[in-house]
């Protein structure tokens, strides 16, 4: 099984999946590479998919650091040298949407094209009601790792509106009509990508590519080929 050593004594488990050229999917909190099950087999007929399990997540180790967006950020700009690939198209979901938006902010030379599914860019990005539910459930947990995986969500990102600008790739924004992301702030971050594109899987919540994986696979496809192949689909 094929392990990157990265800062601060981690381990980030990657696998690699089909030919052509590099996608590297990054899950949201609290999962791993296997939310994107319903994603792999299709992305892998036309490119080489990089399925990541994040910082303290699935089989990668923890290290000596406290998690934060920026550290996976680095993480993955890692795992992208790693291969050799050089630059890497970079697709992530939730939390994984936002270590996409740091490492194409912080690393413009190592992504490709871009593709987020509900993120945000700072904790009042979620709609209220959820932010104060998990702020609650945070104060209330006793467990440290799980109380740390809270906090990704409840006291980060913090991008920028200057980081978003700083942005250069092709870069395909999505989220739920029913996301616990506001929607006004899916569309603040969209507005601030130069290069950038928004589409809202009707009668989705935060969970789109698994509530619809048909109708995700082939938005997220069809963008991602023409951004490769020059086939002009969405």
């Amino acid at each position: 099984m094929p392990y990157i050593s990265v800062s601060h004594g981690a381990e980030i488990f990657f696998e690699e999946t089909g030919s052509g050229p590099p996608l590297l999917l990054l899950h949201g909190n609290g999962e791993d590479s296997s939310c994107f099950a319903a994603q792999i087999p299709a992305y892998s007929q036309k490119f080489r998919v990089i399925s990541v399990d994040s910082r303290g997540h699935g089989r990668s180790t923890h290290g000596d650091a406290p998690l934060s967006i920026e550290l996976m950020a680095e993480d993955a700009a890692a795992v992208i040298g790693a291969p050799g690939s050089g630059q890497a198209a970079v697709l992530g979901f939730s939390d994984g949407g936002n270590i996409a938006l740091e490492l194409a902010s912080r690393f413009p030379e190592l992504v490709s094209a871009l593709v987020i599914s509900g993120a945000n860019t700072e904790p009042h990005g979620l709609r209220l009601k959820i932010l104060r539910e998990m702020e609650k459930q945070a104060l209330a947990e006793t467990d440290p790792i799980k109380k740390e995986l809270f906090a990704l969500m409840t006291e980060q990102p913090h991008i920028s509106k200057a980081q978003l600008r700083a942005i250069r790739c092709p870069t395909l924004v999505t989220a739920g009509s029913s996301d616990m992301i506001r929607v006004t702030h899916t569309r603040y971050i969209r507005a601030n990508i130069a290069r950038s594109r928004l589409y809202v899987f009707a009668s989705s919540s935060h969970f789109t590519n698994t509530e619809m994986p048909e109708l995700y696979n082939k938005i997220t496809l069809d963008f991602l080929e023409e951004c490769f192949y020059g086939k002009k689909t969405v």
